[in-house]
C-alpha cells in the first residue's frame, strides 16, 4: 500500500495547508506502511478560502498518529493577531485594573466529555497549562489561566446553557470550544461578550465576519476541496457521487466542492443527504439506491459517529469490494485513531485526506510526554492523539500569549 502526500497551497501557513492522502490498508493491524510523495499541479483555490489569521497543519496519518506543537512560531505570528483583534473589542482597560485581583484569568472550556476527542482535548489543555506554568517566560508573568470545563454532551442547547452559566457564575473572559459546528453556531448568539476559540468547528459558514469574536483554530472545510479534486483528477475519475450529512457541517463544504470537481472535469452524478441521527435502516435504504447507479466513486463528508455506522452498513452490503471507490474528508480521517475497530475493519481500502505536518523534535518530545502522562500496564492501550488535540493544546498557549501581550494583569 502506498499513500500519497499532495502539497495544497504553499508552505506559508497563512495561504494554504498541506494535505496528506491516506489509504487504509487491507490489513489495518499492520504497523509498517510504505509511502511515496507525489506533487500534482492543481487549480489554485486559495482565493476562495476564508481569510484566517492562522492555519495550523495537522498530523501525519502514515502509521502511528502524531502530534505537534507549532505554537511559538505560528500562533504568535498569525493567530495572535486574531486574538488581539477579538480581545480589543472587549473593555480590556477595565480588565487590567479590576478583573484580575487574584492574578488569574478564568477561561471556560466546553467539550463533549463523553467523546474520545473531548476527553483527550481536555487532557491536552491540562498539559498546556502545566507547560505554561513550567515555562520561565510565563513564570515571570503574574497572570495565570484557570480552566473551567463543562460537558456539552455534544448537544448545542447544552453547550449554550453551559456558556451562559460560565459567563454569569465564573465570569470567564474567553471560551474554548465547543467541538461541533452546530454548537459553535449557537454560541454565536452570545454576541461579542467574550472571544470564542474553537479547535474543531470547521464549517465554512462560521466566520469572524458574522461574529468578530469567533476564532477558528482548525482549518476551514473548504481548504481541502482542491486536494480532493486533485486526487479525483489523478485517478482519472469522471463521474462521482457525494454523500454528506444533513447539517451545517455537512452542507457547508458542498458549494466549493462542487466547483472544484467541475473545474477538474469531474461530474457529480448524484448527491445523497443523510440526517445525523438517521437509523441504520434508513442508511441501508439509501445504499441500495446508490447500488443502482452507474457511478461507483463516492465522496463522504459526515461526522465520525455517523461515518462509523455508515461504513459498517456499506461493508455489510458488499460495497467495499472491487469496483467501488471511497474518499472521506478530514473530519473522518482525523478521528480514525479513536474509531471502533469494527468501523475501521469496515473501512479497509478507503482513501482519506487530513492535514499534514512533517516530523519534528518538538513533535517527538510531545509524543513522549503524552505517553508518559498515562499510568499504563500490559492491558492498557495508550490512545493516539489526533490533530484536534493539537489545536486544543495550541488554543491554551495562544490565549495565554495574547493575554500576556496585551498586559492583562494588575
Amino acid at each position: 500500500m502506498a499513500s500519497a502526500c499532495f502539497n495544497e497551497g504553499s508552505s506559508d501557513f497563512r495561504r494554504g495547508v498541506d494535505n496528506e492522502f491516506i489509504n487504509l490498508p487491507h490489513d489495518i493491524s499492520k504497523n509498517t506502511r510504505q509511502r511515496r510523495k507525489t506533487t500534482l499541479k492543481k487549480h489554485d483555490y486559495r482565493h476562495r478560502y476564508e481569510e484566517r489569521s492562522l492555519e495550523i497543519l495537522g498530523s501525519n496519518l502514515g502509521g502511528t498518529m502524531q502530534l505537534t506543537m507549532e505554537l511559538e512560531r505560528l500562533a504568535r505570528i498569525f493567530f495572535l493577531l486574531a486574538l488581539l483583534s477579538a480581545f480589543n473589542s472587549i473593555d480590556w482597560s477595565m480588565a487590567k485594573n479590576i478583573r484580575h485581583p487574584d492574578h488569574h484569568m478564568h477561561v471556560g472550556v466546553i467539550l463533549d466529555m463523553e467523546s474520545p476527542v473531548g476527553e483527550m482535548a481536555q487532557k491536552c489543555m491540562t498539559m498546556a497549562i502545566s507547560d505554561l506554568n513550567a515555562t520561565p517566560s510565563q513564570n515571570n508573568h503574574p497572570l495565570k489561566l484557570i480552566l473551567h470545563p463543562r460537558n456539552s454532551m455534544g448537544q448545542p442547547l447544552k453547550a449554550l446553557s453551559s456558556a451562559v452559566e460560565l459567563l454569569e457564575n465564573e465570569q470567564v473572559e474567553a471560551l474554548i470550544g465547543p467541538q461541533t459546528s452546530e454548537e459553535a453556531e449557537l454560541l454565536g448568539e452570545l454576541g461579542d461578550r467574550v472571544p470564542i476559540i474553537s479547535f474543531s468547528a470547521s464549517c465554512p459558514s462560521l466566520s469572524r465576519e458574522k461574529n468578530p469574536n469567533f476564532i477558528r483554530m482548525t482549518t476551514n472545510d473548504n481548504s481541502q476541496v482542491g486536494a480532493i479534486a486533485a486526487l479525483v483528477q489523478k485517478f482519472g475519475w469522471r463521474e462521482l457521487v457525494i454523500i454528506h450529512e444533513d447539517s451545517s457541517y455537512g452542507n457547508g463544504i458542498i458549494p466549493d466542492l462542487l466547483l472544484a470537481l467541475h473545474e477538474g472535469n469531474a461530474r457529480v452524478a448524484h448527491r445523497t443527504v443523510i440526517p445525523p441521527q438517521a437509523r441504520d435502516i434508513y442508511v441501508e435504504a439509501q445504499l441500495y439506491r446508490l447500488m443502482a447507479l452507474s457511478a461507483n466513486i463516492f465522496i463522504i463528508h459526515m461526522s465520525p459517529s455517523l461515518a462509523s455506522r455508515f461504513f459498517i452498513k456499506v461493508n455489510e452490503l458488499g460495497m467495499m469490494s472491487t469496483g467501488y471507490g471511497w474518499i472521506v474528508t478530514d473530519g473522518i480521517a482525523n478521528e480514525l485513531s479513536v474509531m471502533d475497530q469494527s468501523a475501521l475493519d469496515s473501512m479497509q481500502g478507503v482513501i482519506g485526506i487530513r492535514p499534514y505536518i512533517p516530523p519534528s523534535k518538538r513533535l517527538h518530545n510531545f509524543s513522549l510526554k503524552w505517553r508518559n502522562s498515562f499510568f499504563t500496564n500490559q492491558h492498557h492501550q495508550i490512545p493516539e492523539v489526533n490533530v484536534y488535540c493539537l489545536w486544543a493544546y495550541d488554543s491554551v498557549w495562544a490565549l495565554a500569549t495574547a493575554a500576556h501581550h496585551l498586559g492583562v494583569s494588575i
